[in-house]
């Protein structure tokens, strides 16, 4: 809403995108499952962009189930890494084939060679001790940046935000 004031902004053409956990964030304000469940009089987003997300096609509701069949509302196109450990690939990639086949406006673009954080280029690839996101209970993710594929992710956004808004 207050974006949608400024005078600077175009008010009907804002869009969420985020890394990580954000990355969820904004998935998760595509869902209108929580959307509902969160706010539903806020001002809706017009597209989401999310990298590398962790919980794709979960949403909570208020009852406390969880919705692996959440209904995408607003155009989506998630950019993950096919070599990330952390917020694995594979779930949002069954999940965007699940929701395609309802009609929902999502696609996914999954990078080769890339780990979680593949767009931070200056981030030599590292492995920490953090657990995975996968409910595994394993520990050990590897981080680090992908110039490819952060460069052909940064092509897909602009691709996609030119089409979307």
């Amino acid at each position: 809403a207050w974006l949608q004031r400024q005078s600077y902004v175009a008010g009907t053409r804002i869009g969420a995108m985020g890394f990580s956990h954000g990355g969820g964030m904004a998935l998760a304000l595509a869902v209108e499952e929580v959307r509902q469940f969160t706010s539903p009089a806020a001002p809706r987003f017009r597209v989401s962009a999310p990298f590398y997300p962790g919980g794709c096609g979960v949403a909570i509701t208020e009852q406390g189930r969880q919705l692996l069949a959440a209904r995408v509302r607003i155009p989506t196109l998630i950019f993950h890494g096919a070599k990330d450990d952390w917020t694995p690939a594979a779930p949002c990639q069954a999940w965007v084939e699940q929701a395609r086949r309802r009609g929902d406006p999502i696609s996914i673009v999954v990078y080769p060679d890339a780990h979680h954080s593949f767009d931070q280029v200056d981030r030599p690839v590292t492995r920490l001790p953090f657990p995975r996101a996968d409910g595994s209970g394993q520990r050990g993710v590897t981080l680090g940046g992908n110039v490819a594929a952060r460069d052909a992710a940064r092509r897909d956004l602009l691709a996609f935000l030119k089409r979307s808004l």
